[in-house]
């Protein structure tokens, strides 16, 4: 079932603001985290010590908690700054034509040119540059961050009350959700046009429901973030058990960074250097053992469980991290050799964690565009890639039926696996 595009203008898209403004809302949860984290981790008193002086709550702010929170700052700087610099996608829906930014020159220079040592040069020069903003972050851990902050100190207007802040996170709210509610909303409209309200409908769900090819790219989908979540959860438990229960040794830090490159990599450059493996692979198989390997649903499943894997480790060594090793050196003491150890003891400790990480590369998976855009082949279209395609070309009432259900089923599991972290927080306490 073909759906007519809407022929509206959108006087408000394709504009270098409208970019931007994209880009904004996409990244900046990746900036509340750090903050937030560092925030909640400060002492308290040394605020309270300057209020008892005198100091007004603005002078506060920016003397005593702005200094405090400079480390989580620079971490949401980075987490913001090295994505957005390989972003294609929002520019590729938002942004002018004539928007030359990194990832989409980089996409272009690959798919469209094909001029693939280009692209790589690229992909490195891109690395070159953001190893630059890392290494001051470095730098100014290492410092301790004293007297970052000093041009700011001095006096201010205190705000007038909590009515302030209160007004600030209503509109931070207000900016996340509510093209994301719009877009819900439009979804139960009977009219053709994507953002023009018609009455309430369930018509293009059921579309929706009997698009066939978008049903096929969903159940690829599922079944690729399932595979891709399970592999990451074996490969990336083994890595965050090693780092965290393996001690000192050597090649450790370089370990380390490897198996966490993927959280801090532009996903264009992940999915180029993705790419140019399997044509490695590919090559050397076929010259070794006479093999025809395509690209499709593996490599796109290899790709993700890349991905997911990094994102894996980093809550199996949190979890144990914070986890007391004396139920395992009583286990050992007890007679019990490694293998049982871990099998009856570490194994249901990190069990909630593990589980968590495989919802969380779930996610991800079924999310992810940029990487299996590179490394898919003509029989491994994701449902991200098939949307990501038919909304260059147009938008649909039909997409916003589909993004409502992505939403829903997206939310389920994000709360899921917030109530599986949240019990593995209680256990750990009870444990301690």
């Amino acid at each position: 079932m073909r759906l007519g595009l809407t022929e509206a203008p959108l006087p408000l898209l394709y504009t270098d603001a409208a970019m931007y403004l994209g880009m904004v809302h996409a990244y900046l949860p990746f900036a509340v985290l750090p903050l937030t984290a560092t925030l909640l981790r400060r002492d308290l008193s040394v605020e309270e010590a300057a209020a008892d002086l005198g100091a007004s709550p603005w002078v506060v702010f920016r003397t005593v908690t702005l200094p405090l929170s400079a480390p989580g700052a620079a971490a949401a700087f980075l987490l913001v700054f090295i994505p957005a610099a390989g972003e294609f996608v929002i520019p590729g829906l938002l942004g002018p034509p004539d928007a030359l930014l990194v990832g989409r020159v980089l996409w272009a220079e690959f798919f469209q040119n094909r001029d693939w040592p280009l692209a790589a040069a690229l992909a490195v020069a891109l690395l070159a540059l953001l190893i630059l903003p890392i290494r001051l972050f470095q730098r100014l851990e290492e410092g301790g961050l004293e007297g970052g902050f000093a041009p700011f100190a001095g006096s201010g207007a205190a705000p007038r009350d909590i009515g302030v802040r209160r007004l600030g996170l209503i509109g931070g709210l207000a900016f996340l959700w509510l093209p994301i509610l719009l877009l819900v909303g439009y979804a139960f409209s009977a009219d053709r046009i994507p953002f023009q309200w018609g009455g309430f409908s369930l018509r293009w769900f059921r579309a929706l429901a009997a698009n066939e090819r978008m049903l096929e790219a969903a159940w690829l989908s599922l079944r690729i973030a399932a595979g891709a979540a399970t592999l990451a959860v074996l490969l990336g438990g083994m890595t965050g058990w090693v780092l965290a229960r393996h001690g000192r040794f050597h090649g450790k830090a370089l370990f380390g960074a490897l198996a966490g490159a993927p959280l801090v990599l532009p996903e264009v450059v992940t999915g180029l250097s993705l790419l140019l493996l399997f044509v490695v692979l590919q090559g050397a198989a076929e010259a070794a053992f006479g093999w025809q390997l395509g690209r499709g649903a593996a490599t796109v499943l290899l790709a993700h469980a890349t991905l997911g894997l990094a994102y894996v480790a980093v809550v199996v060594q949190a979890r144990l991290t914070g986890l007391d090793p004396a139920l395992e050196e009583a286990a050992a003491d007890l007679g019990a050799g490694p293998f049982t150890v871990f099998r009856t003891v570490t194994l249901p400790l990190i069990a909630p964690a593990l589980v968590a990480g495989w919802l969380l590369a779930f996610t991800l998976s079924l999310d992810d565009v940029v990487v299996a855009s590179f490394v898919s082949g003509p029989a491994g279209t994701t449902l991200p890639m098939l949307v990501f395609s038919q909304l260059r070309v147009g938008l649909t009432p039909e997409i916003n039926a589909l993004a409502a259900v992505i939403l829903a089923v997206a939310g389920l599991l994000l709360g899921l696996a917030a109530a599986i972290l949240g019990r593995n927080g209680r256990g750990g306490a009870r444990a301690g």
